[in-house]
């Protein structure tokens, strides 16, 4: 850790008298604050135009070519974001501030329960905020919002959206809609959609080694990467002048291939997703010192099916939880203004069949937080704490229960006119979760045999990261510029150790036992935009970007499934209604990690979407094309890299009818 505190020792000194020098040339600031459940300021936002343009199957693909986040990747039906080359569990996935209420965290094939094409925005979140929400979150949040439960007073009397859209990859087809009404004080929002795909085209072979690939394995197809979906919700609120209060339930399901070695033209196992979810959420004014609440619910009953390529069940995970938190924003005390808070989380996991590779296991958590601003001559300062509170039993190994302790400052100043500088220090600690403690089998999905912390009766530390970010951002004029640089250091980071093979019914696999060291994460990521045209008529805009995370343990040793080096560019053309743009993203080679070593390839992605009207409807048609150059690629973070690639060459498109 004590590289970190270096870099901070050379760093903070430099930046100072350019702070100074900055502070005292301000005469007057504008000082925005705010209110309780607010202060998750992101990093990164997804919305608009630019949202339905990214929309992929899942969260992860939706994400992958933000700066600084890829995917799991496990073909086309499963994906979570990784962060700065975390993952899982050090990747908080929310969706409307509550927790997915799902098992994507314990497995790379297991799916947040999201479906893209019904959100309204995403947000990657770092700094001292993400403490609000938890201590484990050392990548970021990703917090998925929607209209689910209404809260706009201004909103209109009855409006909607429907939107079609299908590609030639995979023959997919979806159909999403929505509706959104209003009456005095009540309204109410109702959403649907379903969608499915074919197995996807590629370039090659799915199989990367020759002497693995089955001899029937075709070229040009990605055996058993077939989806599809189906999703319902309606929710309704009261709002009255000081706040709102309202309900939904939503149900979602899905079923997808598993790629991987187990599949082939003839198909493979398959995983049958269903979650049924109630969410009650308010906020309203309050009279004194604390002037605001916020409070939010969720309650969960989520299974999925692992089934063989017959049908047959091989193994059932079900999942019942429920989480709550309450917020109170609180008036000026000291110049200190924010929020504290409450969060609550119960969970029932059960798993059974023949490849149930964790048993039965309860999960008891709470914690509490507080978020703190404070307006600096230095700048605007933001402080953030939190004690967790974790109590985990399982049907077949020992009881475990600790506290974890968090703390964060950050920084942000605006230098002047165009730029702003930003720094973040985090201190936090974090209690292995269910899988890291508890697993004792064979797992399919990563096709090697997993055995936990406890399960190896070894002694259980709290993992501890020491994070230092800094950035600096050039917010206005024709070139305009963003970089951040981050170093973590972790005490007992939990990971796992491939440790010879185990036999399992006369078949070995590899013997992956989770073990618990320091190691050490950095990087860095760029982005910088320059007007090569802006007039009346059109804009034409250039863009660069890249990004890197090195990984690495105590002893030296690579760790696994890291992200290799990006970087790339864009052309963004506009003029009156129609808006394109062209982007190529370079994927260096990745041989510096333990699993699977990728090769290097170039996405080019070329996207356009235009707005007209028509009968008094405003409408949207949108095309994308992705990996124009049809390249075999293969992400070095997926667990199937070596069986499974990208889609290969692809057209998408589609109509969005607005009223």
């Amino acid at each position: 850790m004590y590289k970190l505190f270096l870099v901070a020792a050379f760093a903070l000194p430099s930046i100072w008298p350019l702070l100074s020098v900055a502070a005292e040339s301000e005469t007057e600031e504008l000082i925005v604050t705010a209110p309780a459940g607010n202060f998750l300021q992101p990093t990164q936002v997804l919305e608009g135009r630019e949202l339905t343009l990214r929309q992929g199957t899942t969260l992860g693909e939706t994400l992958e070519n933000e700066p600084g986040i890829s995917s799991t990747a496990y073909g086309k039906g499963s994906s979570r974001p990784v962060i700065r080359g975390q993952a899982g569990p050090r990747v908080q996935v929310l969706r409307n501030n509550i927790a997915t209420l799902d098992v994507s965290a314990l497995s790379p094939d297991h799916n947040p329960t999201v479906e893209p094409l019904l959100v309204d925005r995403i947000e990657v979140v770092r700094g001292p905020a993400t403490l609000a929400y938890g201590s484990a979150a050392a990548g970021g949040v990703v917090n998925v919002l929607d209209s689910r439960i209404p809260s706009d007073s201004e909103a209109e009397t009855l409006s909607g959206s429907i939107e079609v859209r299908g590609d030639t990859v995979a023959d997919s087809k979806a159909f999403v809609g929505r509706l959104d009404g209003r009456a005095g004080q009540f309204a109410w929002h109702l959403d649907a959609g379903t969608g499915d795909s074919d197995d996807y085209e590629i370039a090659g072979f799915a199989t990367a080694d020759p002497a693995e690939r089955p001899a029937n394995e075709p070229k040009g197809l990605q055996p058993n990467s077939f989806t599809e979906f189906d999703a319902f919700a309606g929710g309704a609120s009261w709002i009255s002048d000081s706040g709102f209060t309202g309900v939904a339930v939503s149900s979602y399901e899905t079923q997808y291939g598993l790629v991987g070695l187990e599949s082939s033209i003839d198909g493979g196992p398959f995983i049958d997703m269903d979650q049924t979810r109630v969410d009650v959420r308010g906020e309203y004014a309050l009279p004194g010192f604390l002037d605001q609440v916020r409070f939010a619910l969720g309650v969960n009953a989520y299974e999925h099916s692992e089934n063989e390529a017959d049908g047959e069940i091989a193994t059932l995970f079900q999942n019942d939880e429920w989480e709550a938190r309450v917020e109170l924003g609180h008036q000026a005390l000291g110049g200190l203004e924010g929020a504290i808070g409450l969060q609550l989380n119960d969970r029932d996991l059960k798993a059974s069949g023949e490849e149930a590779f964790i048993p039965d296991s309860e999960a008891r958590r709470w914690g509490i937080f507080a978020i703190e601003n404070i307006e600096m001559s230095i700048g605007q300062v933001q402080l953030g704490l939190r004690v967790d509170f974790a109590d985990y039993t399982n049907r077949d190994f020992a009881s475990f229960d600790d506290a974890a302790f968090s703390g964060a400052v950050g920084l942000t100043k605006r230098i002047s006119q165009d730029y702003e500088f930003v720094t973040n220090l985090s201190l936090s600690e974090r209690v292995p979760d269910i899988e890291e403690l508890y697993s004792n089998g064979l797992h399919i999905a990563t096709n090697q045999v997993e055995v936990g912390l406890l399960a190896q009766a070894l002694p259980v530390e709290k993992e501890f990261a020491a994070n230092l970010d800094v950035g600096i951002e050039k917010l206005a004029g024709r070139w305009r510029w963003t970089v951040r640089a981050f170093y973590t250091d972790y005490d007992d980071y939990t990971y796992q150790r491939i440790s010879g093979e185990q036999d399992v019914d006369g078949e070995l696999f590899p013997l992956a036992l989770y073990r618990q060291d320091a190691a050490k994460f950095w990087g860095a990521e760029a982005e910088v935009s320059y007007d090569l045209v802006s007039n009346d008529d059109y804009t034409l805009i250039g863009k660069l970007l890249g990004d890197f995370v090195e990984a690495e343990l105590n002893d030296g040793s690579d760790l696994p499934r890291i992200p290799p080096a990006r970087f790339g560019g864009a052309l963004e053309y506009a003029r009156g209604a129609l808006t394109t743009s062209l982007r190529a993203l370079y994927h260096a080679q990745q041989d510096d990690i333990s699993s699977f070593n990728t090769g290097a390839f170039t996405l080019v992605n070329l996207d356009a979407i235009y707005a007209f009207e028509a009968q008094s409807l405003d409408c949207e048609l949108f095309i994308k094309g992705s990996n124009l150059l049809d390249e075999d690629a293969r992400r070095s973070t997926s667990f199937v890299a070596a069986f499974s690639q990208l889609p290969g060459r692809n057209v998408e498109a589609g109509v969005r009818v607005m009223f």
